[in-house]
């Protein structure tokens, strides 16, 4: 019987054996990975969300993982990482801005609010970096001080 169609059906992950290369592009796994983590590390949480769990959603087994990343915690990590290179773009391009401080507030505004529905800065916002191994933590903590120290530039900016 043909299938409906209606039926919503799951995105291919690059990891699918129906990829015509067998090792497929590097970069565009990777970043399945992470996104997949990231969306998980949401929805149910960064200790709730085992490797097997992430592997299972990507269709691969868990040694995998292990060839994009190190451990769990690599892949907390770099999905924070990103979203903090992201927002910190977003700050340092509205502070080169040759607009007026409230226009550059506002459209660093508008550009972190729609972002808050990808995954990487969902994540960023919503899982508790505390779970990072020390290292770890203390490069998130220090990217969330350069966030903070650009937004009070920003601000600063546009009341000045």
């Amino acid at each position: 019987m043909p299938r409906s169609s209606s039926v919503k059906r799951k995105p291919l992950s690059p990891f699918t054996p129906v990829r015509k290369t067998r090792r497929g592009n590097y970069d565009e796994k990777r970043d399945a990975l992470l996104r997949t983590a990231a969306r998980l590390f949401v929805t149910e949480g960064f200790h709730n969300t085992s490797l097997t769990r992430l592997a299972e959603s990507l269709g691969v087994t868990k040694p995998t993982l292990y060839y994009y990343l190190k451990d769990k915690d690599d892949i907390l990590f770099q999905c924070l990482e990103i979203a903090a290179n992201r927002v910190i773009g977003w700050l340092d391009d509205a502070l080169r801005s040759e607009a007026s401080g409230l226009e550059s507030v506002t459209a660093f505004l508008q550009k972190y609010i729609a972002a808050v529905i990808d995954d990487y800065v969902r994540c960023f916002i919503l899982v508790e970096e505390a779970a990072l191994a020390a290292s770890s933590l203390r490069r998130i903590r220090a990217r969330k001080r350069q966030i903070n120290q650009r937004l009070t530039d920003l601000i600063q900016r546009g009341a000045d």
